[in-house]
């Protein structure tokens, strides 16, 4: 019973020092990454851009996931978790301004996330627009697909480099598709849009699907869940039920140890001389005294010593 009540209480001590669950440190790789960059889509005079990454196979999730942002665009629009239900947004960290980046930090829990910001940088002189993008990321991309939203009035929309294909969605509008393929981490990927447009315009096509802005979630918003904070509740319940197992077992160790009858010897007795001068005879079981002659007790039976 002592051996099972250790074996209960190490395996506690195993599981707490186990947590909290944390985001391991780990080769992030990025499977999937298709970037969409639509110039005026729905902010005068600055560049949607929206991430869609998908993880790689092999990463253990949560995962904590730093993306760059050009500091201009000041904070995110969206930072999401994609699955079958939609888009869903997460907590989020910035950081401060480095080479005029900025990086938003947060923690995946499933392989599909998005991130989605307005970058005011693109530049306008009369009748030209010049959008410069700049893929740059922390880890290895498997493949890299960029699409390129052509403005609904703008016209001469060039690439540089050159390369890619045209085709026309099916809201009207016409697309660029640029396949980089496999980008080596910290390597940069750089774009020049340059179109011609005379008004300011916007896209607005009835087919987007919008996203609500992503903004840091406080204590007061609605149906708060942290992963982070649930799994210390969690360990707590499970930790409050091995200890209360252990002491269970415990008392059980200790009832059966009062229960059980201690063995104590009976006093023996020596032989004494009677009034006749012959030695008095006691049975060495029950103490009763036997009459000269006797084989056996005469109240229990058992054989009586002989000298």
């Amino acid at each position: 019973m002592r051996r099972r009540l250790y074996l209960l209480l190490t395996l506690l001590l195993l599981v707490i020092s186990a947590f909290p669950v944390q985001a391991q440190a780990q080769e992030i790789r990025f499977q999937n990454v298709e970037v969409l960059v639509w110039p005026e889509y729905d902010r005068e005079r600055s560049v949607l851009v929206i991430y869609r990454i998908t993880l790689g196979g092999d990463v253990k999730l949560p995962a904590e996931i730093t993306l760059p942002m050009p500091a201009a665009a000041k904070t995110p629009h969206a930072v999401a978790e994609q699955n079958e239900n939609g888009l869903f947004n997460v907590d989020y960290t910035l950081s401060s301004v480095q080479n005029n980046m900025i990086w938003v930090t947060f923690l995946a829990t499933v392989p599909q996330i998005h991130l989605e910001y307005y970058d005011p940088t693109l530049e306008v002189s009369d009748t030209s627009r010049v959008y410069r993008f700049r893929y740059l990321m922390p880890y290895p991309t498997d493949n890299l697909v960029l699409e390129i939203q052509r403005p609904r009035t703008a016209t001469a929309l060039t690439l540089d480099p050159p390369g890619g294909t045209s085709q026309q969605g099916t809201d009207g509008l016409t697309y660029y598709g640029v396949v980089v393929g496999e980008v080596k981490a910290n390597l940069p990927v750089n774009l020049k849009i340059t179109y011609q447009k005379s008004d300011d315009e916007l896209t607005q096509p009835n087919t987007f699907e919008p996203v609500a802005p992503a903004e840091a979630v406080s204590e007061s918003t609605p149906g708060k869940l942290n992963f982070t904070e649930v799994i210390p509740w969690a360990v707590g319940a499970l930790g409050l039920v091995m200890v209360i197992a252990a002491g269970w077992m415990f008392l059980q160790a200790r009832k059966e140890s009062e229960e059980t009858p201690m063995k104590r010897h009976k006093p023996s007795r020596t032989a004494k001389p009677d009034s006749s001068g012959n030695e008095a005879l006691y049975c060495p079981q029950c103490g009763k005294r036997a009459a000269p002659g006797d084989l056996f007790c005469r109240s229990c039976g058992t054989r009586l010593p002989r000298g």
